[in-house]
């Protein structure tokens, strides 16, 4: 079953703007929820743009749905190491310490050994894992041989190729999405 989860970093992008406390971010996510979301994104970054580790552990106080924290490579070690915060679900992002935005799924094939560890370190908490992988049947399969629950395709492809021709531009999602459900990811 699809579920909801809503990305809140922009609201704290417009608060940090700002300074202060407003737009609140933990009242946005409340609302979130009470409006019918299953759950709260956050991706947290060493710079603190937006989301900060503050954030992470008022909004884990306070939810009632799950909490996915989007976690870059960088800081995975940390985040093992120190895991104040125990969220429902880790989503690994490939992403260099300063990337502005997530711009590549993982190689997952490349990259096994390493994946499979974080994820077996994940699982021993209790912590349902989520790959961020390219619109790639291979890339799939690959997640799912790390130990990922669940994948999350990159989109950025989608969106470049859509003016040409919105099937065109569907059917490597189709075909990622048909392999996860093979493969028993979500």
């Amino acid at each position: 079953m699809t579920k909801l989860s809503v990305n809140i970093n922009k609201i704290a992008v417009v608060r940090n703007s700002r300074g202060g406390n407003m737009p609140d971010v933990v009242r946005a996510a409340l609302d979130i929820e009470r409006f019918g979301a299953d759950g709260i994104t956050v991706h947290p970054r060493p710079d603190a743009r937006h989301i900060r580790y503050d954030d992470v552990r008022d909004l884990k106080r306070v939810l009632t749905t799950e909490l996915n924290l989007v976690v870059p490579v960088v800081q995975v070690v940390l985040l093992l190491h120190e895991l104040e915060v125990v969220p429902a679900q880790v989503t690994l992002v490939p992403d260099a310490h300063d990337a502005i935005t997530s711009n590549a799924g993982w190689d997952t094939l490349t990259n096994r050994d390493f994946l499979t560890g974080v994820a077996a370190r994940f699982h021993e908490k209790g912590i349902r894992v989520s790959v961020f992988v390219d619109p790639d049947p291979a890339m799939v399969a690959g997640a799912k041989a790390c130990g990922a629950d669940r994948v999350e395709l990159y989109t950025e492809a989608y969106a470049r190729e859509y003016p040409a021709g919105a099937d065109a531009a569907l059917a490597p999602y189709l075909a990622a999405a048909e392999e996860a459900r093979r493969q028993g990811l979500g």
